[in-house]
């Protein structure tokens, strides 16, 4: 959350909102592996992530019938290491991101990641810039861009503001009348919505005395 408010307050203010859509689930396997190659030397600890990501997953329908497929991409739900290995596959999203052939070189842009939760901020957000993260994403990464999720937040613009880990940026005017604008970091309407769902479950009725026949 700093460095995205670093990122505003030096003039970053264009910004590539992204979504990925059911990214767990379609990492692809091979190019995974090839990315834990990068620092895993070990041939057995590769071959057993291998047998770990190719685990037959059985399944039963409606009528109780079973089925066993193995899947060639995404990392199993619930798995200790799934959240590890997602973080490796985009961390070379991010290192290719930064080389000469980047924007992070060429255009001075700006990333800022938390898992497959990311933002590219720069100062002018040009189709060069955009085309780059989504062709590299969709292309070399095989990954799905939702397109009804993602967008782009000129944060310059009245009433812009940007949603990231439960926190919405906006700027505002001055409370002082003052001729100025300030940056805001409050709580997203959806992470407030959520405490009080939370709260109300447990100060609800239910909670409210003992009702039993004593």
């Amino acid at each position: 959350m700093d460095q995205i408010r670093r990122c505003l307050q030096d003039g970053f203010r264009e910004v590539y909102d992204a979504d990925l859509k059911g990214y767990f689930d379609t990492i692809p396997h091979d190019q995974l592996l090839k990315a834990v190659a990068m620092r895993v030397a070990d041939r057995q600890v590769l071959r057993l992530i291998r047998l770990w990501l190719e685990a037959p997953i059985e399944e039963t329908d409606e009528r109780g019938r079973r089925s066993v497929h193995r899947s060639r991409q995404g990392t199993p739900q619930g798995g200790v290491i799934s959240p590890l290995l997602a973080n490796i596959y985009l961390h070379w999203f991010e290192v290719r991101f930064q080389r000469p052939e980047g924007p992070g070189a060429w255009a001075n842009a700006k990333i800022v990641r938390y898992a497959d939760d990311f933002v590219v901020l720069a100062r002018h957000l040009g189709r060069r810039i955009t085309s780059w993260i989504e062709e590299t994403l969709e292309g070399r990464f095989r990954l799905t861009i939702n397109r009804e999720k993602t967008r782009v937040v000129k944060m310059n613009e009245p009433g812009a503001s940007l949603n990231f880990l439960g926190f919405t940026f906006r700027y505002e005017q001055d409370l002082f009348g003052r001729n100025c604008r300030y940056l805001r970091v409050e709580p997203s309407r959806k992470a407030e919505q959520r405490l009080r769902e939370k709260a109300r479950e447990q100060t609800g009725p239910q909670w409210g005395g003992c009702r039993c026949r004593c």
